[in-house]
């Protein structure tokens, strides 16, 4: 599954190579990457034991492999909601039922399905048709930016809403 609210990396490894490059994140090069991982006691005989056949195991694809592969285990816990999608029909209590209904009622379901509760499609921006500045940065027009096709402008990847009580702030933008 492509990565990032755009779907600009076309996969975790690709993904994990992003943030310690953007200049609004991380701010880093690749070799000042490697340059800092080499530093940190221990990294070295971890790169080493994980990367075996490579002649040099620190480097910047290494690093992003190994995040690749730790990020591809984060799985949900067995929460009620995951319980009951699997069919436990006591798993929700009312105050969640009640919460659940109000979801389909309004529609949230139609970009927001399946286990995961989204994160696996592109839709339009949900609040406004454009978004003004204060919900989106300028200049941000989503898919399109990545596909240049104009039905893609303002359609972003939805979210899972896995924990989402744990994960303000909400938007692609983290304006919300």
């Amino acid at each position: 599954v492509a990565q990032f609210w755009d779907g600009r990396a076309r996969d975790l490894q690709t993904q994990a190579k992003g943030p310690v490059q953007a200049a609004v994140e991380m701010n880093n090069k690749p070799e000042a990457v490697v340059q800092t991982l080499k530093s940190i006691p221990g990294y070295a005989p971890l790169f080493k034991a994980a990367f075996p056949r490579d002649k040099s195991p620190v480097s910047f694809d290494n690093m992003a492999k190994a995040i690749e592969v730790f990020e591809a285990t984060l799985l949900t816990a067995d929460a009620p909601f995951d319980r009951f999608l699997k069919g436990e029909g006591k798993a929700l209590n009312a105050r969640e039922l009640e919460g659940l209904r109000v979801f389909l009622d309004k529609g949230c379901v139609a970009c927001h399905g399946g286990i995961n509760i989204g994160g696996a499609g592109y839709y339009p921006f949900g609040v406004r048709e454009a978004p003004s500045d204060e919900i989106r940065p300028t200049g941000d027009t989503g898919r399109f930016k990545v596909t240049n096709t104009e039905s893609d402008r303002y359609v972003f990847k939805s979210p899972s809403l896995c924990n989402v009580a744990l994960t303000q702030p909400y938007f692609h933008s983290g304006k919300v």
